[in-house]
């Protein structure tokens, strides 16, 4: 949905033996973002046309280094490690004089999180008498009354009352608690053979990404949902004060977007480990082959994460557990 070029770009290529680096830098400008059109007033019936307006800009880098040998007792090895990041800025949006944060707007990081400091979970009537105004917290009954075991959060803008602004220049309460963007995707696939045993080991992973999982799934009855027995047994009661979510009752306000319950999404995954015999040639010519392999692969065997596990880090919309897989074959060549 728009024009891209390459700014500016560098690589570098170095064989040392049986060693292979490659790195490359790109600035990439990406323009005539196809959006929706200025705002016409409602009186007018109509709707603006979509139009072309707006310029990305995204500078990152990769890097790829290989190594592949043969030891003196027939090891054979083949390694591929890589590393990239990138970072996407709005250096143009003409459809957002007044920066919005609704909406892309000039000098805008993609992939912020804008949200609450979280300052605690209130614990007796005299905090929230003491504490500035949460008048957004609104109980299901309409009162706008907050309780204890309600979330608290940070005046930051420092006028006795908590609310959310609209605007980058007036942004109430809210601030830039994270970014969701995947940051320093990595891998590594190692192939080892050895006579006629071949293993392959693939892992991958990203080292930086925060989420916010607002999912009913993660909330349970704190959203208005079924939830899980982790946070059922750490929710906020007078007996158990020290608990890390707030008290278990439906509080839109309490699971709004802030930094006590952002997600650090990094991983690292075991993607794939698979393991292959070929039998030697007068075995496999005794039964009329030319070559038989048998082999073993299992996929998504292991996982390290501190996301909720029945979340995946990797497609971290859908809400269900990672796939794992083993599957068996066998490769005959007549």
């Amino acid at each position: 949905m728009g024009n891209s070029y390459n700014a500016g770009s560098g690589f570098g290529c170095y064989l040392i033996q049986e060693a292979e680096y490659q790195f490359s830098w790109y600035d990439r400008k990406t323009t005539n973002i196809l959006v929706d059109g200025e705002k016409y007033p409602a009186v007018l019936g109509a709707a603006s046309p979509i139009t072309n307006s707006g310029v990305l800009d995204t500078k990152g880098f990769d890097f790829q280094a290989n190594y592949k040998s043969t030891t003196s007792g027939g090891l054979g090895y083949d390694i591929t490690a890589t590393l990239s990041n990138y970072k996407t800025v709005v250096v143009s949006f003409k459809n957002n004089p007044n920066k919005l944060l609704s909406t892309l707007f000039d000098g805008m990081v993609v992939g912020d999180i804008w949200g609450y400091e979280t300052y605690g979970i209130f614990q007796d009537s005299a905090e929230i008498k003491n504490a500035p105004l949460h008048s957004f917290n609104r109980s299901p009954h309409g009162t706008g009354l907050i309780f204890p075991g309600d979330t608290r959060f940070k005046d930051l803008d420092g006028n006795d009352s908590i609310y959310a602004g609209t605007t980058v220049i007036n942004p109430g309460d809210l601030k830039v608690i994270g970014n969701s963007t995947p940051k320093y995707a990595f891998s590594l696939n190692t192939f080892l053979s050895w006579k006629n045993l071949d293993l392959n080991i693939f892992l991958q992973g990203i080292g930086k990404r925060d989420v916010y999982i607002s999912d009913n799934l993660f909330w349970g009855a704190i959203n208005g949902g079924s939830g899980t027995r982790e946070v059922y047994e750490n929710s906020w009661t007078p007996e158990r004060r020290n608990a890390l979510y707030p008290a278990y009752r439906s509080r839109a306000s309490n699971v709004t977007t802030q930094s006590r319950f952002l997600q650090n999404a990094a991983y690292l995954r075991l993607k794939n480990l698979s393991l292959g015999y070929t039998l030697p040639s007068a075995i496999a010519n005794k039964v009329a082959m030319k070559k038989l392999r048998v082999s073993a692969s299992a996929f998504n065997l292991l996982q390290i994460s501190k996301v909720p596990e029945y979340f995946d880090p990797e497609v971290l919309s859908a809400n269900y557990p990672v796939l794992k897989s083993v599957a068996v074959g066998i490769q005959a060549t007549f």
